[in-house]
């Protein structure tokens, strides 16, 4: 379906994407025109991505085409051979980490232009969604937070969490600018729910499986998909080993996972009693599948759940790493085989994932989530039918597990 390319071609363009946001930091730290020459040089990628990678996609708007045209010119070459699908999410990966980065920097100075002084402590940026799961596409929206050190005096904490709270919306606004649509859900480092020190990251998880009702158990589950891209690494690591600790209590752990179980039943059905996909009725997306929410989002939930049973959670992880976690752990057997079916297809997921819609709303890409099944050729239809299948199955498995305690 999609043909891999050497590592030269692919560092070539990582490397020429780094040449760029190197220029960009000639521009003077604070001015608007570092904003524009990031958010062009992400219209390039973008118009690149349309234009090259994705060929098969549904057809674009005339506000995304009318944006193309306006970036035609880039001088982001892309290669002209095809890109194996975990080669672009890689590309994207390195593509966007480096941004961030180059973001937060930007952030901090305008923090110190602004009168509030350098960093209080120690902190770490990280993503949660896609973002932390190393699976961003090119139009996907912000899903952040922040985890800063403990400080020692109570007295200091609201100044700290005041400064971290500036620093949150700064971060927003600024990747709104360069057209990244903050997230619906408010998975933000604006929002109290997603900042901390290290110790109040160590209360909110203990207090999320405590109660481990719906809301909290699907805190609990963004949480696991941290992942750090900018500042200090060690506060998530320190974090995580919490969690881990926490996983393997008998306090927390049989009910942990039964509220994780039951969190991901709660899911929109892929295909009906005939085995057929199931197409949205509701414009504008009527007669196309609902491939986020249908397939993608609960091979994840499912995949992610099983990483919490068998005690995989000490490093942020991909869905197919978390796949390999799990096959390298699950005894062999029908429930075994299952999951492999599913990791089989999940590089056909990713690329069918790729090639859904996107929209361009007040300046900022999103993606659509939804795939015209006309698009796709038989053995991709196969592939999200029998995925589907193995969902199904999957979520069984967890039940029965689950039951046996």
């Amino acid at each position: 379906m999609n043909h891999s390319i050497g590592n030269n071609s692919c560092s070539a363009y990582l490397e020429q994407w780094m040449r760029d946001l190197q220029a960009i930091d000639r521009y003077e730290d604070l001015s608007d025109a570092k904003l524009k020459g990031w958010k062009h040089l992400r219209m390039q990628w973008l118009s690149g991505i349309e234009l090259h990678f994705n060929k098969e996609s549904t057809e674009e708007s005339t506000e995304i085409k009318d944006s193309l045209q306006q970036v035609s010119h880039s001088s982001l070459h892309l290669p002209n051979s095809p890109l194996s699908i975990g080669v672009r999410y890689q590309i994207v990966t390195a593509c966007y980490d480096a941004l961030f980065g180059k973001v937060a920097l930007y952030v901090e100075k305008q923090l110190m232009h602004m009168g509030y002084g350098p960093p209080p402590v120690p902190y770490a940026f990280v993503l949660f969604g896609s973002g932390g799961r190393k699976e961003m596409l090119p139009w996907s929206d912000q899903d952040h937070g922040l985890i800063w050190q403990t400080v020692e005096h109570e007295s200091q904490h609201n100044v700290v969490d005041q400064y971290f709270h500036i620093w949150g919306n700064c971060m927003v606004n600024a990747l709104k600018e360069i057209g990244f649509t903050p997230c619906s859900g408010k998975v933000l480092a604006c929002e109290a729910m997603w900042r901390g020190s290290l110790d109040d990251w160590k209360r909110k998880v203990e207090q999320w499986l405590h109660i481990a009702d719906w809301e909290h158990t699907r805190y609990f589950s963004i949480a696991l998909d941290m992942r750090t891209v900018y500042g200090e690494v060690h506060l998530e690591g320190e974090w995580r080993q919490h969690v881990r600790q926490l996983g393997v209590s008998s306090d927390f752990a049989a009910a942990s996972l039964s509220a994780l179980v039951r969190n991901q039943q709660h899911r929109k059905l892929a295909h009906n009693a005939f085995g057929q996909l199931i197409k949205e009725r509701i414009h504008p997306y009527v007669g196309q599948v609902d491939m986020k929410y249908r397939i993608y989002v609960p091979i994840v939930q499912l995949v992610r759940t099983t990483s919490w049973m068998v005690d995989d959670v000490a490093h942020p992880l991909s869905t197919k790493e978390r796949m390999e976690g799990i096959l390298s752990t699950w005894p062999d057997g029908e429930e075994r085989q299952n999951i492999r079916k599913l990791y089989a297809y999940w590089d056909d997921i990713l690329a069918i994932r790729w090639m859904c819609g996107t929209e361009v709303l007040d300046g900022m890409w999103n993606g659509t989530g939804m795939i015209d099944p006309d698009q796709l050729h038989e053995l991709q239809k196969l592939a999200l039918r029998r995925s589907s299948q193995c969902i199904e199955k999957w979520s069984k498995i967890l039940n029965r597990r689950c039951e046996r305690g």
